[in-house]
């Protein structure tokens, strides 16, 4: 083993075994991982209520028919775009790795070049957008992706979202 091999190694074993370990090639990708640009949104957000006592327009998620709804709006998705939105929003604000995306999701271990998830994150972005969602999907570069609280969101505004860079 390299040096550095053995010594990231050694401060592997004196860890509790149940401690969560993030590994990134540098400090500051583990900052922004660990540090969201923006505040995440609380469970409370995507059902109904933004934890400030104010009603919100709550996401409500229709498994019979996968689609989501949102005031008076509902999205119609397909099945990957359900299951992706589904899986983002059950912990707002969480950033999703994509091979944690492709196992739980697509239902496979084999992650290829990532290209699938961007896919379905585009066109699921695109219909969120264009019906004013009140969440957004961003990317955090290298990692994966979150689902946030959008507060400017409304019908028929649409908002692009840019990658975090770390």
């Amino acid at each position: 083993m390299a040096p550095d091999a053995e010594h990231r190694a050694t401060l592997l074993a004196r860890l509790d075994p149940s401690a969560p370990v993030l590994v990134v090639p540098s400090l500051e990708m583990a900052q922004q991982v660990m540090a969201p640009t923006r505040a995440p949104v609380p469970e409370a957000a995507v059902h109904g209520d933004g934890g400030d006592g104010r009603a919100q327009d709550p996401v409500t998620v229709h498994e019979d028919r996968h689609a989501v709804g949102f005031g008076q709006v509902e999205v119609s998705l397909t099945p990957l775009e359900f299951a992706l939105l589904r899986k983002l929003i059950r912990e707002p604000g969480r950033v999703w790795r994509f091979d944690e995306l492709v196992r739980q999701v697509w239902g496979t271990e084999h992650l290829g070049d990532a290209s699938q998830v961007h896919a379905v994150v585009k066109r699921l972005r695109a219909k969120l957008s264009r019906e004013g969602a009140p969440v957004v999907i961003e990317a955090v570069r290298g990692v994966g992706f979150r689902a946030l609280r959008d507060p400017g969101a409304g019908p028929g505004r649409q908002r692009h979202v840019r990658p975090v860079r770390p």
